[in-house]
């Protein structure tokens, strides 16, 4: 008789324990389970839940899963404790990364998108001039010399070669939060201190020239994949400032462009430039 009692008492028990389970590692990383509900979020709408499933959000209402039972749900979180003691992070840390990645791989694929209706709409110098001129605000850049002289004497393996700095302000709810100084370097070598190439090969597809040269290297594509990676998730409006010592390249024009495309007023860009940099030999003769 105990052991029928124990039979038939046991699938409950076992429900109970999982459930005491699960709610501990959510108090750990600040989680909690939201049943039966439907939520508009900023890009997600959620239907309501069927058949004892559950929708697993964090305490800002940023779904991490949904339509999962509670026993995956305990398997899961199981799975993140053990990968962020394998990587020496909170549990809760490494929860808010993978948030964030599956966040970025969201605007990439909306960037990448973005990308193959500009390269079809904006195929010529002046589509793309005319459309640069109405969207970027475009300052002639006075103090060249000044500029370039006092970064390659920090850096001087960057003489003769093309750079630029971005200046990017975050403001959240109206109120700045942060103000961030970067500098990229064209070409395939990182400097110390700089803006990292990208080793992303999906994001670099057709990053290409009207002529058709590759221009995966540039400036201000490095900047444009880190701004989206490390600052987009920080804001919800931006200014973003660059100085350049060359023109942007008809190349760096379009991304800028289908930047500003994606985040559409949430963005001012700023260009500090002079038309007449077209080519490292330009800026040669400039410095003379």
């Amino acid at each position: 008789m105990r052991k029928l009692l124990k039979f038939l008492m046991y699938p409950w028990e076992e429900k109970k324990k999982r459930k005491q389970k699960l709610q501990e590692l959510l108090k750990l990383t600040g989680f909690k389970l939201i049943k039966d509900s439907s939520i508009t979020l900023t890009c997600f709408v959620k239907a309501n839940i069927k058949n004892g499933k559950l929708d697993l959000y964090d305490d800002n209402h940023i779904l991490l899963h949904k339509g999962i039972t509670e026993e995956k749900a305990v398997k899961l979180m199981e799975k993140y404790k053990k990968a962020a003691k394998q990587e020496k992070k909170s549990l809760r840390q490494y929860i808010d990364d993978l948030i964030l990645k599956n966040k970025f791989d969201d605007i990439k694929l909306n960037y990448l998108k973005t990308r193959k209706s500009f390269l079809a709409k904006y195929n010529t110098e002046s589509k793309l001039n005319q459309i640069w001129r109405k969207r970027i605000k475009n300052r002639r850049l006075i103090h060249l010399k000044k500029f370039y002289y006092e970064l390659i004497k920090k850096h001087p393996t960057l003489a003769g070669k093309n750079f630029a700095q971005f200046n990017t302000k975050i403001f959240k709810n109206g109120k700045l939060t942060d103000e961030i100084v970067e500098f990229s370097n064209s070409g395939p070598k990182t400097i110390k201190g700089f803006i990292n190439r990208i080793t992303d090969k999906d994001f670099l597809q057709k990053v290409k020239s009207l002529d058709g040269k590759s221009r995966k290297n540039d400036s201000e594509i490095k900047y444009i994949y880190h701004f989206l990676k490390n600052h987009l998730q920080k804001g919800d409006y931006f200014i973003i400032e660059t100085t350049n010592i060359m023109t942007a390249c008809s190349s760096c024009r379009r991304e800028i462009l289908i930047l500003k495309e994606i985040l559409g007023d949430k963005v001012r860009i700023i260009v500090n430039a002079r038309d007449e940099m077209q080519t490292v030999d330009d800026v040669i003769k400039f410095l003379k």
